[in-house]
């Protein structure tokens, strides 16, 4: 049995098991490296898992996939809610308004644009834990929290728990490629050479904001002192592209650059194709320190 194949009979097994719409295979970041992973979500409950190391453990021990459907089951069946939160492990988490929009009718966030800041709990002090809670209404009022409460404890602690980091867009891409055992010289090579006209072309630099853990890499969208840091570390404003909520795009702002044309840059670049958590391009304003919608307010 290949990989796909293997993948394919276990997501249909798990959708048997917990339901239509409840399992999904998506690429993350985990331990800093991309991977797939499967992940079964019912209601505020989570649980997931590497794809790759299941079906290396499938080859080696042979185990049928009735196996690995009780081995999520169980591991879903253990996140229960705890009866006390500890405020130390609450965390914020983006998501799209409309994408999530099921779950945000029973859950407390604040509105940001066309996303919203949720609030997740790590049911483990280990910082490498891949278990955590989706804090509902009732999660909230059974702990004696409010929003704004929520708001304070998720602020202190997901920047100091999950720090993101800024890399060069093409610094990212390059060792993404290495560790890609698909890549070929030929595609290095390529990449290489492409780099090195954007920059004998002096095109305006782009960097991505990611954290190790994919659930927190956009998380820093919602912290202006981590954008003022960037800006004045570039020396200007800057245009802000959220991606999905492992990450978003920065790149300094040229204002010699008409922003129709930055825009249709971007578009065609980074944007198409692209499934994103916003459909907005955002402007940070590095002298007024604010986040507009690029092109409505700078």
């Amino acid at each position: 049995m290949t990989y796909e194949e293997f993948k394919k009979e276990l997501v249909n097994a798990l959708s048997k098991k917990f339901g239509d719409g409840s399992v999904s295979i998506a690429n993350a970041l985990f331990m800093g490296k991309e991977t797939e992973i499967i992940k079964i979500t019912i209601g505020n409950r989570e649980s997931m898992c590497s794809a790759k190391p299941l079906f290396n453990l499938h080859t080696r021990d042979k185990q049928p996939l009735s196996y690995y459907v009780s081995m999520l089951e169980s591991a879903l069946k253990e996140v229960e809610t705890p009866p006390l939160l500890q405020p130390s492990r609450i965390l914020y988490k983006l998501v799209n308004q409309k994408e999530d929009a099921e779950f945000l009718s029973r859950a407390p966030y604040l509105p940001f644009y066309d996303m919203a800041i949720t609030f997740l709990y790590q049911l483990d002090e280990n910082m490498q834990s891949r278990r955590y809670l989706a804090i509902t209404n009732d999660i909230m009022e059974e702990n004696n929290l409010t929003v704004s409460k929520l708001v304070d404890l998720a602020h202190e602690n997901t920047q100091r728990m999950y720090p993101c980091q800024t890399t060069f867009l093409p610094a990212q891409i390059f060792e993404n490629m290495y560790f890609d055992p698909s890549a070929s010289a030929e595609k290095f090579i390529a990449f290489a050479l492409t780099a090195f006209e954007e920059r004998s072309h002096h095109s305006v630099p782009m960097y991505v904001v990611s954290s190790y853990d994919y659930r927190y890499g956009c998380s820093a969208l919602a912290y202006p002192e981590y954008l003022d840091m960037l800006a004045h570390k570039f020396g200007t404003s800057l245009i802000v592209v959220p991606d999905s909520d492992k990450s978003f795009f920065v790149m300094p702002y040229d204002e010699s650059v008409d922003k129709n044309e930055i825009k249709k840059g971007l578009n065609k670049d980074v944007l198409s194709g692209c499934k994103r958590i916003s459909e907005h391009i955002f402007f940070y304003n590095r002298d007024k320190q604010t986040l507009t919608i690029f092109g409505e307010d700078e």
